[in-house]
């Protein structure tokens, strides 16, 4: 996965390139897509120490899986996975900070997280994140991944009924056995 790929977009007239960030460019370009999606868009009080900027300490040492636009060369999806090894390396996942993951680290096999993702607004049409998902998929059968683990920010625009329809859903759908739950950390 080295190598960059390019797939045509499912939307005429875009072509869509997938890989990995190489550079610091790359990496800002990454950075500056999540302010706008995470902060501008969404509202998220990101603690930006450079503004325009979505930077933290783990970003140094994660991969950023990028899709840009061939045609105009802007940045219109990004991800960010930490390796197991690279994580441990700095103290641990993100996720850490947010949840007890001491069940997850028992599990024989190799973790890495998954974080900071978003799409441009102009490309949410399915395609883009389908690219996206095919990049982390080759990353983690090339590193040999057994489990992926993140989380992610819900809305509370609406009060926190959509929260809690989604936490009713993966309670009673997708709970997983209490040797691999994590519990939330108290603030």
């Amino acid at each position: 996965m080295t190598a960059t790929s390019v797939q045509r977009q499912s939307r005429p007239g875009r072509n869509l390139k997938t890989g990995l960030a190489q550079s610091p460019a790359e990496l800002e370009a990454a950075q500056r897509l999540r302010y706008r999606v995470f902060s501008e868009e969404y509202g998220s009080d990101l603690g930006a120490e450079t503004p325009g900027i979505d930077a933290d300490r783990f970003d140094q040492a994660c991969d950023h899986l990028l899709v840009t636009d061939a045609d105009t060369g802007e940045l219109v999806a990004t991800s960010r996975i930490l390796h197991q090894s690279a994580a441990e390396a700095i103290g641990g996942f993100y996720s850490a900070e947010e949840f007890d993951l001491g069940a997850l680290t028992r599990l024989p096999g190799t973790m890495a997280e998954l974080g900071r993702t978003c799409v441009h607004p102009d490309y949410r049409n399915g395609g883009t994140i389908s690219l996206l998902w095919t990049e982390l998929a080759s990353w983690l059968v090339d590193r040999k991944v057994d489990y992926l683990i993140g989380c992610a920010s819900i809305s509370m625009a609406d009060g926190g009924s959509r929260a809690w329809r989604i936490a009713q859903s993966l309670q009673r759908d997708h709970l997983t056995g209490p040797d691999c739950r994590v519990m939330p950390r108290r603030s």
